[in-house]
């Protein structure tokens, strides 16, 4: 406590030193704790209201030709399963959906799971309310969630018992689930807000009733979740998972049928089965390069603040030579310097945890912060607190220890010799000097690794000419009720593009089934009756995009060859269809113009062929794709595009009373300006722009900070040579030229141990990339050119204070 007291009173008489230092490791500790912040959200917290989460294990099918592949378990597999292993003490399944659910006479559409009778006992979830589903329900019945209790039901105490509509039937509320648990995964949409059993999937998903779910071997769609018994590894559990796996592909071939290569059974933990299995390394990945950014931020601190700390070492050798000849003892002192990184490391953390508050509220704005939308809430909690206190600790540690040397390493008398010298050479690769190369190094890996991060972003945002496309906005159409979707779709598809034009606040519009980079993928099943390869019809599962006339002009997308469509073709007897040109090329030799294939027995002509373009995700190829008219084929998805006159968003208004015209039950959903849609479809790469971004400006601050205030510190105590050159005659460009030169050596050294540092951990980031390599030679080379440049420029500032001094006066002072 006694050094504590002494350590304030001194650091108390430094106030400058003191809040630089604060404020060096505020910088560097607030982004480390937003970024654990963020991985305890997405990795270590455990899933809320689940009792014993570590007990229970997912069950998937993982491609044996491609790791990364994985596939969800049909009903059929889950009452295989169910019945076969003995690992599990229970097993459950569920599938989470938007359902259409009725509120007086209003019809959204929420978020909900299908669910085997067992899901939330073998969860372990808690009920507020009533009771849980049972094995021999009679009636349909559903649970609701606290959140749709208390902000639909007026948290009404009788709600045991109320109806509520979900798709086509009514069900009778018999529970309501803790509003802690959001489901076991992050990534299916939305949280799901009420649980119905499987038993009444055709009533409360009308879209499926012609499907049947239960019995189809073919409909993988079901995540498998079981608790594993007492005494069982996961390693035993996955063992007995793949043998049942083998046992199913032979007692039931017709499991693999339409299937594409082969599937094995495996098991993994819930805590590694919180989002889809296959984006798990390119997530881990993100917050890998984020993590060792951040701590690179924080290892440049630390040696700024060890270069503050020698630099007032050195200025106090004789205060602690003195202290050690009057009988201080070395622990004494060690204390004493201890006590004051300590101080400087407490107070960075607390300067630094409100730095991470404020970082951790930015990283939760952004609408997509991975490639796979996940439900993420990152929170300063106590894990963030005490993973804060851990690196202010490691501070305390690597920074006191670095001036210990230097104070107790002398004895009194060379300490007074020291303080009224006249100047006092350094050696090249003192601590300071190799702090400072060390600086330069991690500051070049982290701008190099911002550099390419933002190509990145460039490139993606180039990569679709619809990004571009001007003042639109973009709308989905939605119509809730789910007896009336087909007959208001085909409306709107026929009547809204043509009468939408006429609205003076309107220049275009046009509807697509699918956005480009949305993840949204629409198939069917194509023969392709005349191929270049043969006589004989081929058939292929092909990308199918709906669109109205007009739609490539407006969105950018180039016709090659042919024609667009034109209204006249959606009442035409004969199907007219456009191709892509990987479609051409692949099964027309190019020429497409005028062939045929065969869709859902009607056989469509191609009357043109488009550039490809329109990508799921900038990262993939497009494949070969057919577009058919909107209004010949419009049960699916529908987006509305709009070029506005002025503000695009003025012609909302008259959009949707437009809409609710032509087909009353239907909506405008979620409008947004192409702009808006262009950053949350491009969001995870701005995020990893911006954080890599502004952690590489930060580091190269503090950097350059460190480079002026050793420079600064070497000149003040080579003060008396300078001036003793001066007045023999040096000019100067030589003073400043012999400053910079061992400055320009440590620079050079450190961007050399940079680039070594990068091709060392270039790999780790090599996935994330696109459109650029992590060894481009021109982001490699700006970088280090710029950071060179930077460095003798902090380095100048003192030289030429110094090479500006009056040898008299100097010369006098000593």
């Amino acid at each position: 406590m006694k050094a504590l007291i002494v350590a304030a009173r001194s650091l108390r008489k430094a106030p400058v030193f003191a809040a630089v230092a604060i404020v060096s490791l505020a910088l560097a500790i607030g982004p480390n704790a937003a970024i654990f912040a963020l991985i305890d959200a997405v990795l270590l917290r455990p899933l809320p209201a689940i009792a014993q989460p570590e007990q229970l294990a997912s069950i998937y099918l993982r491609s044996a030709q491609d790791p990364k592949a994985f596939s969800s378990l049909s009903w059929q597999d889950f009452e295989y399963y169910r019945k076969a292993a003995r690992s599990f003490s229970s097993l459950s399944a569920y599938l989470r959906l938007p359902m259409a659910v009725r509120f007086g006479d209003r019809v959204e559409n929420i978020s909900g799971e299908l669910v085997s009778d067992n899901y939330l006992r073998t969860l372990g979830v808690p009920l507020r309310l009533g009771r849980d589903l049972g094995p021999d329900e009679k009636d349909r019945v559903a649970l609701i969630g606290e959140r749709m209790w208390r902000e639909r039901f007026g948290s009404d105490p009788k709600i045991v018992g109320r109806s509520i509509r979900i798709g086509d039937g009514t069900f009778t509320v018999i529970g309501v689930v803790a509003a802690e648990f959001r489901g076991i995964v992050l990534d299916w949409g939305d949280r799901p807000q009420f649980w119905v059993s499987m038993r009444w999937y055709r009533d409360a998903v009308p879209a499926l009733a012609a499907v049947d779910v239960l019995n189809e071997w073919g409909m993988r769609s079901f995540v498998v979740t079981g608790r594993l018994r007492p005494g069982i590894s996961p390693a035993q559990a996955a063992a007995e998972v793949e043998s049942i796996g083998r046992d199913i592909e032979a007692a039931h071939p017709e499991r693999a049928r339409g299937a594409t290569g082969t599937w094995v059974a495996t098991t993994m933990p819930l805590g590694q089965a919180r989002f889809w299995p296959g984006a798990r390394s390119q997530v881990v990945t993100v917050l890998l390069v984020l993590m060792v950014v951040a701590a690179s931020v924080l290892l440049i601190a630390c040696a700024n603040l060890a270069s503050l700390l020698l630099t007032r070492a050195a200025q106090r050798e004789r205060e602690i030579s003195v202290r050690i000849a009057l009988g201080a003892r070395a622990p004494a002192v060690l204390r004493l310097l201890l006590a004051e990184s300590f101080l400087l490391s407490l107070g960075g953390c607390a300067a630094g945890l409100l730095a991470g508050v404020a970082l951790t509220r930015g990283l939760a704005s952004f609408p997509k912060l991975f490639s796979v939308p996940l439900a993420v809430d990152p929170a300063v909690d106590w894990r963030v607190i005490a993973f804060s206190g851990v690196l202010g600790l490691l501070v305390t540690v690597l920074v006191g220890v670095a001036p210990l040397r230097q104070c107790m390493g002398h004895d009194l008398a060379s300490a007074l010799r020291a303080a009224g010298a006249a100047s006092r050479r350094s050696h090249l690769w003192n601590t300071r000097n190799i702090l400072t190369a060390a600086q330069i190094a991690l500051s070049f890996l982290l701008l190099v690794q911002a550099g390419l991060f933002l190509r990145t972003f460039h490139n993606a945002a180039e990569s679709e000419s619809f990004l571009h496309a001007g003042n639109l906005f973009i709308a989905g159409i939605g119509v809730p009720q789910p007896d009336q979707a087909r007959a208001a779709k085909a409306i709107l598809a026929r009547e809204l593009p043509a009468r939408a034009r006429e609205m003076p606040a309107v220049q275009d519009a046009v509807l697509s089934s699918v956005l480009p980079l949305s993840g949204m993928r629409s198939v069917a099943n194509v023969t392709i009756l005349n191929p270049a390869t043969g006589t004989e019809p081929i058939e292929r599962s092909i990308d199918r995009y709906s669109v109205s006339p007009g739609f490539l002009g407006l969105t950018g997308s180039v016709l090659l060859r042919g024609r667009d469509f034109a209204d006249a073709d959606a009442q035409s007897s004969a199907g007219v269809a456009l191709v892509n040109q990987q479609m051409a090329d692949r099964y027309w030799g190019g020429d497409a113009m005028g062939k045929h294939f065969r869709q859902g027995g009607e056989v469509m002509t191609v009357i043109g062929v488009v550039r490809d373009q329109w990508r799921r995700s900038y990262r993939l190829d497009v494949p070969p794709r057919v577009y058919v008219p909107i209004a010949r084929d419009s049960a699916g998805p529908m987006f509305l595009v709009v070029k506005a006159h002025g503000n695009p968003l003025q012609a909302l208004g008259p959009l949707r009373s437009l809409v609710s015209q032509l087909a009353p039950d239907a909506t405008l959903d979620s409008p947004q300006t192409l702009a808006s849609y262009t950053s949350a479809a491009l969001a995870p790469e701005r995020l990893a722009a911006w954080c890599l971004g502004a952690l590489a400006f930060l580091a190269l601050t503090l950097s350059l900070v460190g480079i002026y205030g050793t420079v600064a510190y070497s000149v003040a105590q080579r003060k008396g040579e300078i001036g003793i050159r001066l007045a023999l005659g040096a000019t100067s460009a030589g003073i400043v030229r012999s400053i910079l030169q061992p400055v320009a050596v440590v620079s050079a050294v450190g961007l050399v141990s940079g680039a070594v540092l990068c091709a060392a951990t270039i790999q780790l980031s090599e996935s994330l990339l696109f459109g650029v390599t992590g060894t481009d030679a021109s982001t490699w080379g700006v970088v280090g050119l710029s950071l060179a440049a930077a460095a003798l420029a902090a380095a100048s500032l003192p030289a030429l204070v110094a090479s500006r001094v009056d040898p008299a006066l100097v010369l006098r002072g000593n």
